[in-house]
């Protein structure tokens, strides 16, 4: 991504490879925006559409109304890596984040969403002739 190039991240010994590494990393200490960065970047770079969703879905989750810039940023530069309908939800929710609860496209790499993918609605307020119940 233009302007974050310089960011790395040093793997420790291990027999995981970098990409677990890092989402094991994010799921201990989910507010290093440089971790983030150097997530997504990599993804990006090892061309892994799961892989950048899943970081880019972590970025929106953690950092809530904050990072609207950086997250904007490297949306733009992944955007044709996740495809519409993802870059879609993520697009709705570059000024706000999202919050683990929201519904969004599924993804088996997020370490901080709690997965639903569906509509959280299971009460709805009725109303007959024009009063609530």
């Amino acid at each position: 991504m233009p302007g974050t190039g310089r960011i790395r991240f040093v793997p420790l010994p291990s027999d995981d490879d970098i990409a677990h590494q890092m989402a094991r990393r994010v799921a201990q200490d989910p507010d290093d925006a440089r971790l983030h960065v150097a997530r997504v970047n990599h993804h990006v770079l090892a061309r892994d559409t799961e892989g950048v969703y899943a970081a880019l879905l972590d970025l929106y989750l953690a950092f809530g109304a904050s990072g609207a810039g950086l997250r904007a940023r490297l949306l733009n530069g992944a955007r044709q890596l996740i495809g519409p309908q993802r870059a879609a939800v993520l697009d709705r929710a570059t000024a706000t984040g999202l919050a683990a609860w929201t519904p969004m496209p599924p993804s088996t790499g997020s370490m901080l969403s709690r997965g639903v993918t569906g509509s959280t609605d299971i009460v709805r307020r009725r109303t007959h002739q024009g009063v609530a119940s």
